[in-house]
């Protein structure tokens, strides 16, 4: 059944017996091949058997496969998902003769697990696989003397390691780890060792251990919440569906607009992030001429001309107070310099743009001052497809609601273009457009000239994709984890995404989560999407919902929130967060005033060359203790002090305790006698060398690991 797709057949599946492990499809190809994706296929609507983890395993032998991929279904209405399966090893692909499926888990407990269709991808040139096969079994013989090389140099069996390693002709590990062993090991010369550490860091070999380590989040209160209290012209009140603008080269933030639980709001402050003080630039922007009270909008700057373009504003579906609800659309922008609005379009739908829509994104492209828009509500009379006015009465007004395409507004030319409509799935040729939807997240990559888009929903349903607009091409593709790894952010509503081009990363802050069982939360969380990789990982995650805790904490990290807004200085490399709505769980105010700093510390190639350092000149003072303990004080105040982290509790607390080893009377109890400078030496290399890219160094397994009990 797993040959045929067919997505409408409920009996077109492989089906289990039993919803426990351990389960498993085998499959045997009728020739070796080099497998590179792994396509399942899907019933024609989420199913509960669905696999929501599996692993999938190959080789050549069913007896000894490897784990190629560890993955889950997304639950949607794909027919089909495509994995990216691991098919090298140190960049040799391997062949597979057999192909393992293992489910794991399924999309609800107590069914069975359903395979409804498998394809696999890859190389089935036999010459190629051939070559391949040759070229993977020659990697193994040398992987099987690098780990005698590895033991029995640890084992200080040098005679019998030249003798191998001259008969082969097999190199254990990069040259420059090779003369660190013999510096550091077999020698003791410490300061040759910090020189090759230098030029490690020089060289930028630590980058990608450097890049793998994991990020921590440093949240800062820049004003706390009022809780009530009153800041006239002082600070922005509380509100939720506000806009935000930073402009990293002036140092200055904007906010425009919002909801503050009863009434739309159309003041406009400024924040100066060097003095960190408010201004308040207008109670009232439309008595200046600008746009009217109004939430759900969306502002972005124009960094070079220096100007503030405000789109959108929430309408209600029906007037509470029989009055014409206005349904056309105006574009203004605001001259920073001249402190002065102006309309750009009084109706944006007439002039060939989106209509007057509500949860929407936008962004600038400064290159060629463009603006991109997409997706967002908005509401017409029953039956055309034009905005106007129309008045409430006793009978239900005759409004209907549409969701907004893509457009792009070209600035030197004053002119709207249409890209794509709504439509009700992605085609895979890119060629017409994605589902619209609201409360999503795009971004604009300067770098790629690439639009980003995540998440949303349209109605009750919450999408969970990813897509990428390429605005050369004009074309759309979907973004897939290349690792085919499962875990994604939990799509949500009004979740908060900014880019940093540089660095290749996007950030999303969670804001209401939603699934499509109806269930939502609001809780805290901030995720990052790596561009180089495709991959996502989580950087901070806070699921409390107890208002008690959160009044205790609301000083140290944000309360969970949505509606609210996020920007970011990527030169600086910090966030800035303000208000939101708390939801009904967390606080008792209706809306958050609180304004907030996120910095991601990550681990930088300096502070590991740092901890290489600490590291070597502790063993050295420890070996100086068993020598001459004059010398030993001298090289802990002058050398290794010099070193220490003391931002560090566990690293200054260990030194500490490396001090009073020279005064308490016990130090030669507690540390190493000379002739077993090996042993720990050795243990030191073998951490430092984990330090270095995975290509250089000796093979991570040991040769006692292949034996079996």
């Amino acid at each position: 059944n797993i040959l045929e797709d067919r997505p409408h057949d409920q009996s077109s599946r492989w089906l289990s017996r039993s919803c426990n492990p351990p389960q498993f499809l085998l499959l045997k190809l009728t020739s070796p091949a080099i497998i590179q994706e792994f396509i399942l296929g899907k019933f024609e609507k989420p199913h509960v058997s669905d696999l929501k983890r599996f692993k999938v395993l190959g080789g050549m032998n069913e007896e000894n496969l490897m784990e190629i991929l560890d993955s889950g279904l997304k639950d949607d209405d794909r027919n089909h998902e495509i994995f990216n399966v691991k098919h090298k090893i140190n960049d040799v692909m391997f062949p597979c003769q057999f192909i393992k499926i293992v489910p794991i888990q399924t999309r609800s407990p107590n069914f069975g697990f359903s395979i409804w269709y498998v394809r696999l991808r890859g190389v089935n040139d036999k010459e190629e696989v051939t070559a391949c096969v040759e070229k993977f079994a020659r990697f193994k013989e040398t992987e099987a003397i690098r780990l005698c090389l590895k033991y029995f140099r640890q084992h200080d069996f040098m005679e019998t390691f030249s003798s191998l390693q001259r008969n082969t002709n097999v190199i254990l590990e990069d040259p420059l780890l090779t003369k660190l062993y013999t510096d550091l090991v077999r020698q003791g010369n410490f300061k040759n060792c910090e020189s090759i550490i230098m030029d490690a860091l020089q060289d930028d070999l630590f980058e990608a251990y450097a890049e793998r380590q994991a990020t921590k989040p440093y949240w800062t209160i820049l004003a706390p919440p009022s809780e009530g209290y009153s800041y006239p012209n002082q600070r922005p009140g509380m509100r939720g569906g506000h806009q935000m603008c930073l402009d990293f080269v002036r140092g200055t933030i904007y906010v425009f607009g919002g909801w503050d639980g009863s009434h739309d709001i159309g003041d406009l402050w400024v924040y100066n992030i060097y003095d960190s003080r408010w201004n308040l630039l207008s109670t009232d922007v439309h008595r200046a001429g600008g746009p009217s009270s109004r939430s759900c909008h969306k502002m972005i700057l124009d960094r070079n001309n220096q100007r503030l373009y405000v789109l959108g504003r929430y309408v209600e579906a029906k007037s509470k107070n029989n009055l014409p609800i206005a349904l056309k659309g105006d574009f203004y922008y605001f001259d920073i310099a001249l402190k002065k609005w102006t309309l750009i379009s009084a109706d944006t739908e007439a002039d060939g743009g989106p209509p007057l829509i509500y949860d929407h994104q936008m962004c600038f492209d400064h290159e060629k001052e463009c603006i991109y828009v997409f997706g967002g509500q908005f509401l017409k009379t029953f039956g055309n497809c034009h905005s106007g006015s129309t008045s409430n009465s006793n009978m239900e007004t005759p409004l209907e609601r549409g969701f907004s395409g893509l457009f792009v507004y070209n600035l030197r030319k004053g002119l709207w273009t249409k890209i794509c409509d709504d439509c009700d799935s992605f085609n895979s040729s890119g060629k017409f457009g994605i589902p619209s939807r609201t409360g999503h997240v795009m971004v604009f990559d300067d770098l790629t000239r690439k639009l980003y888009i995540f998440g949303g929903q349209k109605g009750a349903y919450v999408f969970r994709d990813f897509f990428v607009y390429d605005t050369e091409s004009q074309e759309f593709s979907a973004v897939y984890d290349k690792f085919g790894r499962a875990i994604v952010p939990v799509s949500g509503f009004t979740q908060r995404a900014t880019i940093d081009p540089v660095l290749g990363e996007i950030y999303v802050l969670s804001g209401c989560k939603k699934d499509n069982q109806k269930s939502e939360s609001v809780c805290n969380s901030v995720w990052v999407f790596h561009l180089r990789t495709c991959h996502w990982s989580c950087v901070y995650r806070n699921a409390n919902v107890s208002e008690s805790y959160w009044n205790q904490m609301q000083y140290l990290e944000p309360r969970p929130r949505y509606a609210h807004q996020l920007v970011y200085d990527p030169v600086k490399k910090i966030h800035y967060m303000f208000g939101g709505n708390p939801g009904k769980s967390v606080s008792t105010q209706p809306r958050l005033d609180d304004f907030w700093q996120l910095q991601l510390i990550r681990t930088t190639d300096e502070a590991v060359a740092r901890r290489c350092l600490w590291l070597l000149r502790k063993q050295r003072y420890m070996e100086l203790i068993t020598q001459d303990s004059v010398k030993a004080l001298q090289y802990l105040q002058v050398n290794l002090e010099g070193v220490v982290d003391h931002n560090n509790q566990e690293e200054s607390k260990e030194f500490q305790h490396l001090a009073s080893l020279l005064f308490n009377g016990t130090s030669r109890s507690d540390v190493a006698e000379p002739r077993n400078y090996f042993n720990d030496r050795l243990k030191l290399f073998n951490t430092i060398v984990s330090f270095f890219p995975e290509k250089m160094t000796p093979p991570k397994n040991d040769l006692t690991d292949l034996i079996s009990f």
